[in-house]
């Protein structure tokens, strides 16, 4: 399905300006720094090896929409071979070496500019020096100054000045006649001769790069989709991984049907992506929405249907295919089925939206697992409005409080969504007597005492638990819903404050668990200070007029007993807080945590001991 071989670059870079080579559209444009180009121009004079690059025959099952190299101008020509891998490497190359506008690149501070290179030819005929010293680099336009630009340092700017300070252009490399027809005549009418530096040129520089030739691996227009776009994740090692949507806006492409606008939108267009978010984008819950996601969800519906109808057909056993929402199967996804779906998994991620906003999930960074997302999208999208019942309710509710708390959705999960998909969607109507994810759901209640990290999902879960059971600000005795959450600044905050537990020489391993935490508004907080809860909560009391049996109610509805914290009895009050969030989690479970000497349910899933503690 490949062939190998090597070609030299003047071929390879005569390809790229007759386009009979060009980029498929999903690569980036990318640019190397100065000292990358560089050091790529002296390995090819050195005769170095700078690696392979990948190239796929046109005109096979995948039809990527073409575009030329940086620098080149669209001609409207369709292409022999697409480059997969060595874009970097030949768009300098093309530049540097065979093009009249300067090299785009950047400084190491990551600057861009524009930079012309040179061959420093008296350097070039000293044996000692080496190729890395006398191929210099100046701005694009020829010029190098210093003092703030007042002093010019160096000026080959025009062919008369780079005779003159004896330095050949590299973008002459493969056009070399002219300019050293000019060179020898310069001198020659000032009675000079130039034979030295004329044969360090082409011995060092002008010979070796034209016998350069670069392995090429050729795929042939045989390969399936799949095939090629697994290669080239495999190959693309020099810059940022491209994810399956931008492999599938290439492909959708030749098609004629621009993926990327439908989810992002345009000037005349309000992506699918704008519509999730709403008017709050940057705090939305869909604010850091993956448009894999979406695709993954697609992907679910696709190849659960697909089982569907074969299983109709009278397939079984390992003649059916797999519901899975894998890579690979998303690369499949064909435009049709998109176009099918793309619909019902919007509105079915606008249903998760509001599910989840429910139950105190208001942002972003309160989603447990952004993984659940892709799982509540697709049942929601297969559950009609009339459907979406109270009982139907309950039932996501209690597979996603035991996926949050029993920690069930962190790492790779894709098998657990392709199983949790259908095995809801059957429980939901009826057809299956239960979810697995569920009956592997386990919460021990020491966990309650490393829950320290604000990324940890069952830190989040207990907090919007604490919310929807309708805990109140300390100060305003407002309950947290969405208007109130954002206006009033609310974040979780220490019960204890974390000066007065480390003058009392208690842990932070305790004081920063989320036994001692709780959701409050930011004046609550400053409230709080660093003061013992006995004179802050007194100091509440005096500045904003409530009374202590108000306070206590209050405080009750975070499940502190207020007798415990106005005695300032840390211990006290952490043994029955733990225990009244344990009861909160056994609640959102509906099954017992499991306690210390309880053999009766065995851990299913063990926490980072190494979560980063959350400042508060």
């Amino acid at each position: 399905m490949f062939d190998s071989t090597k070609e030299s670059l003047r071929s390879l870079l005569d390809s790229i300006r007759d386009q009979s080579l060009q980029l498929p559209d999903f690569q980036r444009d990318w640019v190397w720094d100065d000292d990358a180009i560089h050091s790529l121009l002296v390995s090819i004079v050195r005769g170095f090896p700078v690696g392979a690059i990948l190239t796929l025959e046109a005109g096979g099952e995948v039809k990527f929409q073409a575009r030329p190299f940086a620098t080149i101008q669209q001609k409207g020509i369709a292409p022999k071979e697409f480059l997969l891998d060595g874009q970097q490497r030949l768009t300098s190359l093309v530049q540097a070496l065979g093009s009249d506008a300067p090299v785009r690149t950047k400084t190491a501070k990551g600057q861009l500019v524009e930079r012309r290179y040179f061959v420093d030819l008296p350097a070039a005929t000293d044996p000692n020096q080496d190729p890395a010293e006398w191929i210099v680099s100046t701005r694009g336009d020829g010029k190098e100054t210093s003092d703030f630009g007042r002093t010019i340092d160096r000026d080959y700017s025009t062919p008369e000045k780079q005779f003159e300070a004896h330095v050949f252009p590299l973008n002459q490399v493969f056009n070399e006649h002219e300019w050293l027809f000019g060179y020898k005549n310069y001198w020659h009418n000032r009675g000079e001769s130039v034979h030295e530096t004329d044969k360090a040129l082409f011995e060092h520089v002008i010979r070796p790069i034209h016998r350069y030739e670069m392995p090429i691996i050729r795929l042939n227009k045989g390969n399936t989709r799949e095939a090629i776009c697994t290669v080239f994740e495999k190959v693309n090692t020099g810059g940022k991984k491209l994810d399956a949507f931008e492999l599938l806006t290439a492909v959708y492409a030749s098609d004629e049907y621009n993926l990327r606008t439908d989810w992002m939108g345009d000037a005349k267009t309000t992506g699918r992506l704008s519509r999730l978010r709403g008017l709050d984008k940057s705090r939305d819950i869909y604010a850091k929405l993956a448009s894999t996601d979406f695709l993954q969800a697609c992907t679910a519906l696709s190849t659960m249907d697909r089982r569907r109808d074969s299983i109709a057909q009278g397939r079984t056993g390992k003649d059916l295919p797999p519901v899975t929402i894998r890579r690979e199967a998303m690369l499949a996804l064909p435009l049709s089925e998109y176009q099918r779906l793309a619909n019902e998994v919007e509105e079915g991620f606008t249903q998760a939206k509001k599910f989840l906003s429910a139950r105190r999930i208001i942002w972003f960074k309160d989603v447990p697992y952004p993984t659940q997302l892709i799982t509540l999208a697709s049942v929601f999208a297969r559950i009609p409005p009339a459907e979406r019942t109270a009982a139907a309710n309950d039932k996501l509710d209690r597979w996603f409080w035991a996926s949050v708390f029993g920690e069930l959705y962190s790492g790779s999960v894709e098998s657990r969504i392709a199983r949790d998909i259908p095995e809801l969607l059957g429980w939901i109507r009826g057809e299956a007597e239960h979810v697995t994810t569920i009956g592997e759901a386990v919460f021990q209640i020491e966990r309650l005492e490393t829950l320290r990290s604000r990324l940890a999902a069952a830190y989040k879960g207990m907090n919007a638990r604490l919310m929807l059971s309708g805990a109140r600000d300390f100060v305003s005795g407002d309950t947290f819903e969405i208007m109130t959450y954002f206006d009033q600044q609310v974040d979780i905050h220490h019960v204890f404050p974390k000066a007065w537990c480390n003058k009392a020489g208690i842990p932070a391993a305790e004081y920063d668990s989320i036994i001692n935490k709780s959701p409050l508004s930011k004046l609550s907080n400053i409230r709080i200070g660093g003061d013992a809860p006995s004179v802050y909560l007194k100091r509440i009391e005096d500045r904003d007029g409530l009374d202590p049996a108000t306070l206590d109610e209050i405080l009750r509805s975070h499940l502190i007993e207020p007798e415990l914290l106005r005695a300032d009895d840390f211990a006290g009050f952490w043994a029955a807080r733990r225990e009244a969030l344990a009861g909160l989690i056994e609640n959102a479970m509906r099954r017992p945590v499991v306690r210390s000497g309880d053999d009766s349910i065995v851990e299913q899933t063990p926490y980072d001991p190494g979560e980063e503690e959350e400042a508060g």
